[in-house]
């Protein structure tokens, strides 16, 4: 049997997963992106996380690794030619980079919401339907829309980003270099960054549950843990949903 490998390349983490020929995972690995420590350090760890997976594979049954990452790419050379949550990141050969990290695996690049959609066209959601869109949520917010069961990209293969929509204008400063993206206000990045700014005129039980769980009040807040304290009935959280 023949085999893939899959690479979610998110501003958070970097999830790889080996991959039969019926899309079934059989095995993960996890790692954080690091992504302020700039393009070479990222691509090392996307290496990692690849390696992981395969061991004890024989390299001779793997067809190539896929790789979903945010930006606007250019997916035959495998160029990230630009990503709003990847400062630094422009004409990036993605592609080469990581396959002679790779020992020459063959590597294909490709919008991370566009292959999501896609694989839920293939295996999930989507199945059997000629028209789905497909909304991602994660460190940003991307989608992918299949019009007549083919993927819809536009004429730059941007389209149709929703994550970078503006709806509200003047707010906060997208990495895109908008104002007021969908993105700023309801992705995960946009929940901590609004928690903190609630935090720091508050003291609410959240603030102090999370002292208690972490000894300090932590600067890594993460989005689960405002998910989580909504559930438990707090106000704060519950605001930074509401908005979101």
């Amino acid at each position: 049997m023949k085999y893939s490998v899959g690479v979610d390349l998110g501003g958070t983490n970097i999830v790889a997963g080996l991959v039969n020929e019926d899309g079934k995972i059989l095995r993960k690995s996890r790692l954080k992106t690091q992504v302020t420590e700039g393009f070479d350090r990222v691509v090392f760890r996307m290496a990692i996380a690849v390696k992981e997976v395969l061991e004890d594979v024989d390299l001779k049954n793997i067809v190539g690794v896929g790789v979903g990452s945010p930006g606007s790419i250019e997916p035959e050379e495998g160029i990230v030619y630009v990503s709003p949550n990847f400062p630094g990141w422009i004409n990036a050969p993605l592609g080469r980079t990581l396959s002679n990290k790779l020992n020459g695996i063959k590597v294909k690049i490709g919008n991370d919401a566009n292959v999501i959609t896609l694989a839920e066209y293939w295996k999930g959601a989507g199945r059997g339907k000629d028209n789905i869109v497909c909304l991602t949520l994660g460190t940003g917010i991307g989608s992918g829309v299949i019009l007549n069961g083919k993927l819809y990209t536009g004429t730059n293969g941007l389209a149709p980003e929703l994550g970078h929509m503006s709806i509200t204008e003047g707010g906060p400063v997208c990495g895109c270099g908008q104002h007021g993206c969908l993105e700023t206000l309801a992705s995960a990045t946009a929940i901590v960054r609004r928690t903190k700014e609630l935090l720091s005129t508050s003291h609410s039980n959240f603030q102090s549950n999370l002292r208690e769980q972490h000894r300090t009040l932590p600067k890594n807040i993460e989005a689960k843990d405002v998910f989580k304290a909504d559930r438990e009935g707090n106000s704060i959280a519950k605001q930074v949903i509401d908005e979101a």
